[in-house]
């Protein structure tokens, strides 16, 4: 899994816990889940890596790539 640093821990945190339970229903990419920051690779990737391996229950991937999509139920 992808070690993020401080400053990206944060901005993953943020996303996770505060704006991805107040979305509603529906397909969403990265870049929705991080309004008004500069999208990171590394964040893009470990949420990929935590959805993929289960840990994050409501999200699933929508394809096989990251870039395909989230759906969030």
């Amino acid at each position: 899994m992808v070690t993020l640093n401080v400053y990206e821990m944060r901005v993953y945190n943020k996303m996770v816990h505060d704006v991805i339970p107040g979305l509603a229903p529906g397909k969403y990419k990265v870049r929705d889940f991080l309004p008004g920051s500069v999208g990171v690779a590394r964040i893009a990737r470990r949420f990929y890596e935590e959805v993929t391996a289960g840990y994050i229950s409501n999200v699933s991937l929508i394809g096989t790539k990251s870039s395909d999509g989230y759906l969030i139920r």
